[in-house]
């Protein structure tokens, strides 16, 4: 009789948790327990959030400028800036090749 192998569910989410904020803090470093506190708040409980005076729309609104900021960092990053360097022509290329191929490449320093 083979022997069954299973994964608990629980197991699983304590994996994933554990990946999600390794992730976070390699992401954010300086804002990771700021995005930490974030998240938790906005996830307490009704009561616990009643108990402690906590607003969970402020929290949320945050967290939803984080990530608005972040897309809007990303698509920015790809974006030209126009500083980017230029491709060199057919013929420098040629010169830089035969210059690393051959000793004399006197040719190739006009």
């Amino acid at each position: 009789m083979a022997m069954q192998k299973t994964i608990e569910k629980d197991d699983l989410l304590a994996v994933l948790g554990c990946g999600i904020v390794i992730g976070l803090f390699f992401y954010l470093k300086f804002f990771f327990l700021a995005v930490v506190l974030l998240v938790l708040g906005a996830n307490l409980d009704q009561t616990i959030a009643e108990h402690l005076n906590v607003s969970k729309i402020p929290l949320i609104l945050a967290m939803v400028a984080i990530v608005g900021t972040s897309l809007i960092n990303y698509v920015f990053k790809l974006l030209p800036t126009g500083l980017q360097t230029k491709p060199r022509s057919a013929a420098r290329r040629a010169c830089a090749r035969a210059s690393t191929t051959s000793r004399r490449a006197n040719w190739c320093t006009r």
